[in-house]
């Protein structure tokens, strides 16, 4: 993704970052936020500088009154709760985190500290909000609907072949979403994990094809 298109992104949760921080800031003092990415080591980094980009928009400024505190999701729920514990543990006035397992793990870890989240396909079915018109209780943020998108693809691959019973998603974070949407249509999906290399699309292909009959 380039710089450009994830100021883009992450604008809309900036902006709703910004304000638990407006609450939070008092003269002379460093507002904290602490950010859980689903990516780690130097392909978080542009992520980070993006994210401190649209703060600095509202008014929030890297060693002038805001301190980030970034990490990068391990991908396990109980590792990344733990990392948001830290997180909290050091004083943040709020969590930005991105992906479905990050947000999980932050809403796991705190119901009073502001969360925003991004880069989450489904928030009501991950069950950190309530409904998308009021989110209610601690936590909010932009949602890129893939579990809605998911389902409506499902629907079209179901209506071209019928009797379709085994699906393969190529996806980075989806999992559970994916499990939900196949047990309501009685099709078994399977999640292939990070890259649609030509290697991951020949597994998958060699994964579906039904087996021989002896």
């Amino acid at each position: 993704m380039s710089q450009i298109g994830r100021r883009r992104f992450l604008a809309g949760a900036g902006a709703l970052l910004a304000a638990p921080l407006a609450h939070a800031q008092g003269p002379g003092r460093m507002c904290r936020v602490g950010a859980l990415f689903n990516v780690s080591g130097p392909a978080m980094q542009p992520y980070r500088a993006a994210l401190a980009e649209c703060l600095a928009a509202h008014g929030f400024v890297e060693d002038r009154n805001l301190r980030i505190d970034a990490r990068g999701a391990y991908g396990e729920f109980h590792q990344d709760r733990a990392i948001a514990r830290e997180l909290l543990a050091a004083k943040a006035d709020a969590l930005f985190v991105s992906g479905d397992r990050a947000v999980r793990a932050a809403h796991g870890a705190t119901t009073t500290v502001p969360i925003v989240f991004t880069l989450v396909a489904d928030p009501v079915a991950a069950g950190v909000v309530k409904t998308y018109a009021i989110p209610g209780g601690n936590v909010t943020g932009v949602s890129n609907r893939l579990g809605e998108l998911l389902r409506k693809r499902l629907e079209l691959v179901r209506e071209l072949v019928p009797a379709a019973s085994r699906v393969v998603v190529l996806a980075r974070s989806l999992k559970h979403t994916i499990r939900r949407i196949g047990m309501r249509f009685e099709t078994r999906l399977y999640a292939w994990a990070l890259s649609c290399s030509n290697t991951v699309l020949l597994e998958s292909i060699r994964f579906c094809k039904p087996a021989r009959r002896r």
